[in-house]
């Protein structure tokens, strides 16, 4: 019994020390998420969830993700490559019957008519999309906190855990862009795809491009926040996390969505 006054004492206490501490700036919580990423999340449980936490590291990934699209469509050699991409893309939606040849002949003129287009409109599409997507997983992870994982959250703190974790994505991307640059190739990130063809590995290419350390990285930092501003444990937190990773790696996978 004594044994259990104390230990809720203790608790009381770390609870006490947490409420009490200075509200962390910004960078802090940049640098928070990379090296103390439970006691970080802690404090913004004690603290409450606040806008910055979410806009800046999302405005910062569609900025970087516009400009890997920029990069890839003004670089010859992988604007090649990208388009090469596109034309596969529509020969297989032929060959399952989804369009016809003549279809598909007038859709590649198009792309060639408006290729020097594409770096424009390819960059404001990746952002526009990336923005959307966020707040689309963040209401998944949300649903399945809340509701599955039974947490004391709301939007904000899930918000809040995605957003600061972004900027490990956006650390991600940026080795992506100056790996591209290096090797020549559209497709390349930090993963074992590196070191594989893209076109001969077919779903195995996609496959290993989901396996990118610093992205899983990412995922297993979200799931400690889940578990930090939610209340539950990191097991369910981290579970929370990767259903939702496990369900667009299987998109990515199947379908290269993503990649």
């Amino acid at each position: 019994m004594s044994e259990n006054l104390d230990e809720r004492e203790g608790m009381g206490t770390t609870e006490e020390m947490v409420s009490q501490s200075e509200p962390l700036s910004l960078t802090d919580k940049f640098i928070g998420v990379i090296t103390e990423p439970a006691d970080t999340f802690a404090i913004i449980r004690a603290a409450g969830p606040k806008t910055s936490d979410w806009i800046v590291p999302l405005l910062v990934m569609a900025i970087i993700l516009g400009i890997s699209m920029f990069v890839r469509f003004s670089n010859p050699e992988t604007a090649a490559q990208m388009q090469q991409q596109q034309e596969m893309a529509i020969q297989k939606r032929v060959d399952a019957g989804q369009m016809t040849q003549e279809q598909a002949d007038q859709t590649i003129e198009q792309m060639e008519q408006f290729g020097g287009m594409t770096k424009i409109f390819a960059p404001i599409g990746a952002v526009l999309g990336y923005v959307a997507i966020f707040f689309l997983l963040c209401l998944f992870y949300w649903l399945i906190v809340r509701f599955i994982m039974k947490g004391d959250t709301n939007y904000s703190f899930i918000l809040s855990v995605v957003g600061l974790s972004a900027f490990i994505s956006a650390i991600d991307q940026i080795i992506s862009i100056l790996l591209m640059v290096v090797t020549g190739n559209a497709m390349a990130n930090l993963s074992p795809a590196l070191f594989v063809d893209s076109q001969a590995a077919g779903k195995t290419f996609y496959l290993l491009m989901v396996l990118a350390p610093i992205s899983l990285w990412a995922q297993y930092v979200i799931g400690i926040g889940f578990a930090k501003t939610a209340n539950i444990s990191t097991a369910k937190g981290v579970i929370a996390s990767f259903i939702v990773w496990l369900l667009f790696a299987l998109l990515t996978v199947t379908t290269g969505f993503g990649a």
